[in-house]
């Protein structure tokens, strides 16, 4: 089988859809697949740097495309990188041999409304890997109005792209919804959830973690947010409920990683008993995800089945229970309810969550039998050689036009 993917980050970049995307290419290729990639040259973390425009990573064919070199922190910079990977990489793909199936993701936004074209063009399955539904992210977060009529052309296109597609392939339950609202056919929509590698998050023992130890953590309780601090994630409610604990002794609150709202939670945890580290290296992963007493997990409300934060499933290789503040009827607070391993608290609920908090803290055993749960759940679904395995049967089914 020969599998193209389509996505403007892969590797080295290990956050959001790259990460994903590198990990499925890699399992694709030790299993003997044929694997190429269209990607940036631009990284998400240096941005001045310039990857190889050509290399071999762990047997995948990455070729990457010289797009924007602009601030991706300011809007317009976003703007004009997303919109000049489409032409680049639409030029690179038609001049590659053609393969069994293409697979779109959704970096940047509506790149699989290429799919169509290509598909006809180079006589190839079509596949979009849906990671967020556009334009459904810019009009809960306010950036385009409901009934503009932009908003209703990028629909009208993402629904014409979609209905066409051979598979798409969903994170959730609640996307698969949303898709089938958009006209989708339902037996074309397979969900395979996002996952974690168990080889690289492993549950480590308080009294084993260097981590607290250097991070001055040991002893303590532990409330962490480790991901990417986006625009599509509640921070208030976690800020006023550290605020509320500040007079409990021995609890800290850490914030790892980077992103948008990075500066805005920092300023509004001043004075507050919060470290902020960047994000952490494979290898020490099992250590900084294990320093949690406690994960937390957020989306803004009306998000739900648009966004499902992948964060979850780190903090259930590593079993630990998780506060979730966001809706009821999101993925997360889904499994957190099926697993029986967490607590959901709606925005605003400041004490839901210092509840829930000082629940945790108080309870051990509670909170390990949690943990032990989030571990079993995420052994049997979300691992990543389960997850991968279930993609790669899906596209050899799809590439020999079964699917």
């Amino acid at each position: 089988m020969k599998v193209l993917f389509i996505n403007r980050f892969c590797w080295p970049d290990r956050v959001g859809t790259g990460k994903v995307l590198t990990d499925l290419a890699k399992d694709l290729a030790q299993d003997g697949a044929e694997v190429a990639v269209v990607a940036s040259a631009a990284t998400i973390h240096e941005p001045g740097r310039r990857l190889e425009r050509q290399e071999d990573q762990g047997g995948v064919r990455i070729h990457r495309v010289i797009a924007g070199r602009f601030d991706r922190r300011k809007v317009w910079g976003w703007f004009l990188n997303a919109i000049l990977f489409y032409p680049v990489a639409l030029w690179r793909v038609l001049r590659l041999p053609r393969h069994d199936a293409t697979v779109f993701l959704t970096d940047p936004p509506l790149l699989f409304v290429l799919g169509p074209f290509v598909g006809w063009i180079k006589k190839t399955r079509f596949v979009c890997w849906s990671q967020d539904l556009y334009p459904d992210v810019a009009v809960e977060l306010g950036v385009l109005g409901r009934r503009s009529p932009l908003t209703a052309f990028w629909r009208w296109l993402a629904g014409w792209a979609l209905r066409r597609a051979d598979l798409v392939i969903a994170i959730g339950e609640v996307m698969k919804e949303r898709l089938v609202a958009k006209g989708v056919r339902t037996e074309r929509i397979v969900v395979v959830h996002n996952w974690a590698d168990g080889e690289l998050a492993r549950p480590v023992a308080p009294e084993a973690n260097p981590f607290l130890e250097r991070h001055g953590l040991k002893g303590k309780f532990v409330v962490m947010y480790s991901g990417n601090f986006g625009l599509s994630h509640e921070f208030d409610t976690v800020l006023e409920a550290a605020k509320g604990l500040r007079g409990q002794g021995g609890i800290a609150f850490v914030f790892i990683g980077e992103g948008k709202q990075f500066d805005k939670v920092r300023s509004g945890a001043a004075g507050m008993p919060a470290r902020f580290l960047p994000f952490q290296p494979e290898e020490e992963l099992s250590n900084s995800l294990s320093a949690a007493s406690v994960h937390v997990v957020t989306l803004k409300v009306g998000l739900e089945g648009i966004l499902v934060p992948s964060k979850l499933y780190g903090a259930m290789a590593v079993a630990r229970p998780v506060i979730f503040v966001g809706g009821e009827r999101s993925e997360v607070a889904q499994v957190l309810r099926e697993a029986t391993c967490g607590f959901t608290v709606a925005p605003g609920d400041v004490d839901g969550f210092v509840a829930a908090v000082l629940r945790l803290k108080a309870g051990t055993g509670e909170r390990q039998a949690m943990g032990k749960r989030a571990h079993e759940e995420f052994l049997a679904k979300y691992e990543r050689k389960i997850e991968t395995a279930r993609i790669a049967e899906l596209l050899e089914r799809v590439a020999k036009g079964e699917g």
